[in-house]
């Protein structure tokens, strides 16, 4: 009798596992295709793969990634790639994909080497006179240490001055991480709706300041104190070098009546971008959405146009801080 309850078990056994073995051998298959989408790899991909992967990635991910013109470019990249024997070899057709794909926001990093090192990021620099505090933001990236560091070198002038007016100078600031920059300035800025990003789907992921952190976007930093302060008038100067998050930045202020933009157009950067890293540390950066200010501009790449523009910003804005 326990022979054949064992011989039983037995015939079960090996059938379950036959029943389950195609279902199993799908689930392997399907994580070992769609891995990749999430930055997981279990097998080295061929440069054939590397491509297809690094194309299909584009086309989830990148804003202007659809309509028959897309699909042309898509073929296209696919058809050269299949020839490919490097992942290097790969790159130039990835590169033209992003370009139509992502438009000009987008743009391949490829993995640097060893021994070229980390460059250390700038950080503000902050001066006080006549009643006018000066906060001048650098473009900046940088660790978490590097972003509390940014965020309260700005915060802590603006508590601790004694000033009426600001100045926050933009005009060097080609982008990098908007969340030390806004938190930074958070002071100046009530806590709630900041903007929108606008995916292509015409869904929105709205972005909000919080107890003066920026949730939604960039890095979130510590604010231990925080506090809103009362000024007379707030400048916003920027250039055509301003773009990207120090776009962002500018219109981070639209809205608040006692602020103004001064300077000229800034550089039209004005979307948002996906980094998306493959296998072998080349990283995609895709411009994914549009922008959408608090007030319902939608800008698309568009540049902030300012509401004087000048020349001479920095001397425009003592003017019209001299103004009754």
């Amino acid at each position: 009798m326990k022979n054949k309850i064992k011989a039983l078990f037995k015939l079960n056994f090996v059938r379950g596992i036959g029943i389950l073995t195609p279902f199993l051998m799908t689930g392997l298959f399907i994580i070992y295709k769609c891995s990749p989408y999430f930055d997981k790899y279990f097998i080295k991909p061929s440069a054939k793969n590397y491509g297809v992967i690094a194309i299909n990635l584009i086309e989830i991910h990148a804003l202007y990634a659809s309509g028959d013109e897309w699909k042309r470019v898509k073929k296209q990249a696919l058809n050269n790639i299949k020839y490919c024997k490097t992942y290097e070899e790969t790159l130039p057709y990835i590169k033209d994909a992003l370009k139509f794909a992502g438009g000009k926001h987008s743009f391949i990093m490829e993995k640097m080497s060893e021994s070229s090192g980390k460059s250390s990021p700038s950080f503000p620099e902050i001066s006080c006179a006549n009643n006018i505090l000066h906060i001048n933001l650098p473009a900046f990236s940088g660790g978490v240490d590097d972003c509390q560091k940014y965020k309260d070198i700005i915060e802590k002038a603006l508590l601790n001055e004694t000033y009426k007016n600001v100045i926050i100078d933009l005009r060097e600031n080609s982008g990098g991480d908007m969340g030390p920059m806004i938190s930074g300035l958070s002071p100046l800025i009530e806590d709630g709706y900041l903007m929108s990003f606008v995916m292509k789907d015409s869904s929105e992921h709205k972005v909000y300041l919080k107890d003066g952190v920026v949730i939604g976007a960039g890095s979130e930093v510590k604010v231990v104190l925080r506090k809103n302060i009362n000024v007379e008038k707030i400048a916003i100067l920027i250039s055509n070098q301003t773009a990207s998050s120090g776009e962002i930045t500018a219109l981070a202020f639209d809205g608040i009546n006692n602020s103004k933009i001064i300077g000229k157009k800034s550089a039209g950067f004005t979307t948002s971008n996906n980094s998306i890293k493959l296998y072998d540390g080349v990283t995609m950066i895709i411009t994914s959405s549009k922008l959408k200010t608090r007030n319902g501009k939608i800008l698309d790449n568009d540049p902030i146009i300012p509401h004087l523009e000048s020349d001479s910003s920095y001397n425009d804005a003592i003017g019209w801080f001299n103004e009754n």
